[in-house]
């Protein structure tokens, strides 16, 4: 079963062998404290960046980013903070000005979690 790349509106699978697919990344538990500080911190931007209501980190472990999203093509390493791949960047699927997400599905959800909570 193919996997899509988690940007909004992004509609690459990992059929199309042109193009490589990256995992989250992880924050290993057996790191040294300030290691599992800098790798958290890196998959807190991959997450931040992609400005996704639905995500939660538990799915994170199935969902993959493909290589049109990095400068360079892949993602950089933990410790590279200042590389511009350092989190995905490149057609995020959103409005850079407004900073909201575009896709339907996105301005769906908000509407729902609107409602929810005048519910409360």
């Amino acid at each position: 079963m193919p996997t899509l790349c988690a940007i909004v509106g992004c509609s690459n699978k990992t059929t199309n062998k042109n193009i490589s697919f990256y995992r989250f990344p992880k924050v290993k538990m057996n790191a040294a404290s300030d290691l599992k500080m800098k790798m958290n911190k890196q998959q807190n931007a991959w997450l931040k960046s992609l400005r996704r209501l639905d995500l939660a980190n538990k799915n994170i472990d199935y969902m993959r980013v493909c290589s049109a999203h990095f400068k360079s093509g892949k993602p950089a390493k933990y410790q590279d903070e200042n590389d511009p791949d350092w989190c995905p960047t490149l057609n995020m699927g959103y409005c850079v000005t407004r900073g909201v997400a575009t896709s339907p599905v996105m301005k769906r959800i908000k509407e729902l979690l609107k409602g929810y909570s005048r519910i409360k």
